[in-house]
């Protein structure tokens, strides 16, 4: 029988429970976490939770009864110390080893601070766990102001969130436009004037010298002037928990490097979710993604095949974010278009963009509320055929006429 331990118990470490039960009905499962408590989905964190419209039992992915029923042994609150590959062993915190024939990785990521003498960390929220959003939704619901620091995905929603919740909001951002690493500029336009229309300060290429408190109050000083506010969040970023692995000898590079299955270099090592550096078929590269879609169809791919069946996470990136009222989903990369071209939507405020390389092939589109196009653009983007521009500029010419277009041209 299989004795298989998995560590980390979001989302990531129990699809890879999931999978492996699925693949393996009698192999011992055991899912161990830091956290107090069952895994829960994180996305509502930053929305419907923040803003107490969900309580904490709206997010967990599975009920508590469910891992008995599926004979999965769970234990919350164990923090992970030690992987010993020749023992087959990790060792908790309290001292106690758990021995295992397949490990599976799935330690996630955690914020980055921001940098500085000046900055008085105590002062700064940030956003990971049910805890943190506990405790800025404590921090909102006293405060008339906040400052985010950060104009990636998690600063927008917060500020979203925010002025939901009446308080007025500043975003500063480092860099010259907002959620510039996933999306093309003329979408960093769009959501920096949707934030305009909500209210919302913006300020761009902004350096953050001091954060202190003074008196009732945070002083934030920058290169653009003192900004003072009752609360400050940063959403900087991630970087992923990779000291156990790296401890272990197992190769890290940006994250756990391993295959398109989740195999690390060690073969009863695996390693799930967005703590990889995984090779990704479909992109022909290997990447670090830190999206939903990662913690759960790849985990999956990485559970199933370290308890002995064998699948293949080739799914091209994706993901989502709502802001206001809005949704905008973001398929593939930017980094290679040559050319946009911006299709309107059923509605007055929904488009979709698509951007193609220089071989006239779909590489990256973006949904504005219009996500019933994602998944037809999925099946574009995976044919890898040229596009015909006139047909991708004639608005009246559907998405699905395209795609059998692309597909009778990929048949051979």
């Amino acid at each position: 029988m299989t004795e298989m331990i998995i560590v980390g118990a979001g989302l990531a470490g129990l699809r890879a429970a999931e999978a492996a039960r699925k693949a393996d009905p009698l192999a011992r499962i055991t899912l161990v976490g830091d956290e107090p408590m069952a895994p829960y989905s994180r996305p509502p964190l930053s929305k419907a939770f923040l803003q107490d419209r969900w309580d904490f039992d709206r997010l967990l992915v599975r009920p508590m009864p469910w891992f008995d029923a599926a004979n999965i042994a769970l234990l919350t609150g164990r923090a992970v110390t030690h992987i010993d590959r020749e023992a087959g062993q990790v060792v908790l915190q309290q001292g106690r080893p758990l021995a295992y024939d397949k490990l599976v990785l799935a330690t996630g990521s955690r914020p980055r601070r921001l940098v500085g003498p000046d900055i008085d960390h105590g002062c700064v929220q940030v956003l990971r766990t049910a805890q943190d959003a506990q405790a800025i939704r404590a921090e909102l619901a006293r405060a008339a102001s906040l400052v985010v620091v950060g104009g990636g995905v998690i600063g927008l929603e917060l500020a979203s969130s925010a002025r939901a919740m009446g308080v007025q909001v500043t975003v500063l951002e480092a860099g010259a436009r907002l959620m510039g690493r996933s999306v093309p500029m003329e979408i960093s336009d769009w959501i920096g004037q949707l934030h305009g229309r909500h209210g919302v300060d913006v300020l761009y290429g902004i350096q953050i010298t001091s954060i202190q408190r003074c008196d009732n109050a945070l002083r934030v000083v920058t290169n653009a002037g003192v900004f003072m506010a009752d609360c400050v969040v940063a959403g900087v970023g991630v970087t992923p928990n990779t000291e156990l692995a790296t401890a272990a000898g197992l190769r890290v590079e940006d994250g756990i490097v391993v295959d398109e299955s989740g195999r690390t270099e060690d073969a009863n090592v695996f390693a799930a979710g967005e703590v990889t550096r995984h090779f990704n078929p479909a992109l022909n590269e290997c990447v670090r993604v830190e999206s939903w879609q990662i913690a759960d169809r790849q985990a999956a791919a990485a559970g199933s095949t370290a308890a002995g069946k064998p699948l293949v996470f080739d799914e091209i990136p994706w993901f989502w974010s709502d802001q206001y009222q809005t949704n905008l989903q973001v398929l593939g990369s930017f980094q290679r278009v040559t050319q946009v071209w911006r299709r309107p939507g059923a509605s007055a405020n929904s488009f979709t963009l698509l951007g193609l390389d220089g071989g006239e092939r779909l590489v990256g589109a973006v949904c504005v509320d219009s996500g019933r196009e994602m998944s037809v653009l999925k099946r574009i983007l995976a044919t890898r055929s040229p596009l015909d521009s006139a047909a991708v500029s004639d608005p009246a010419m559907p998405l699905r006429d395209i795609l059998a277009a692309c597909q009778a041209m990929a048949t051979p």
